[in-house]
């Protein structure tokens, strides 16, 4: 809203009822930024909104734009294309999500690879998949990245472990 609106500023720490134009807390909506990134629902979302409303939420196509604005980037050159990634040739599904530890991949048309990382980046998972592939997971409860790469294209997925 700050970016929308003129005269609204984010502040930290929760802001007074007797300043008008302010809204809270940064610090969280910066964390809440990195530890929630968009998902496929919120990208779909985002392209049904387009071609409604013809603007874009740029929070969506560029997560690490919140950073150039409010957070560590503060003050750096923010630079990207003007147009939107192009889509990832793989429709691939991961159900059910959130999962207690068995999930099931489909929609990989030839042999594939699925990799699991922790929010932090490290590697927890590495395994072939092809057509739709059951696989037993012992991650904790949490929120992991499943990148998915078969045919010369890749896409991350949201994974929740309950």
């Amino acid at each position: 809203m700050a970016v929308r609106y003129n005269g609204l500023n984010v502040i930290n720490g929760n802001p007074s009822d007797a300043i008008v134009g302010q809204i809270g807390d940064l610090a969280t909506l910066l964390t809440w930024n990195i530890s929630d990134p968009s998902d496929d629902f919120e990208m779909n979302r985002n392209n049904i909104v387009y071609t409604w409303q013809m603007n874009r939420n740029p929070f969506i196509d560029y997560p690490s734009l919140a950073d150039y604005i409010w957070g560590n980037h503060l003050g750096d050159v923010w630079f990207s294309t003007l147009s939107t990634q192009n889509e990832s040739g793989l429709k691939v599904s991961i159900f059910p999500n959130p999962s207690k530890n068995n999930i099931t991949i489909s929609g990989i048309k030839t042999e594939g690879l699925l990799e699991i990382y922790s929010l932090s980046g490290s590697k927890l998972y590495q395994n072939n998949i092809s057509g739709e592939t059951q696989i037993s997971l012992n991650l904790a409860s949490g929120m992991y990245l499943a990148k998915i790469s078969s045919e010369n294209n890749s896409i991350v997925k949201k994974l929740i472990i309950k």
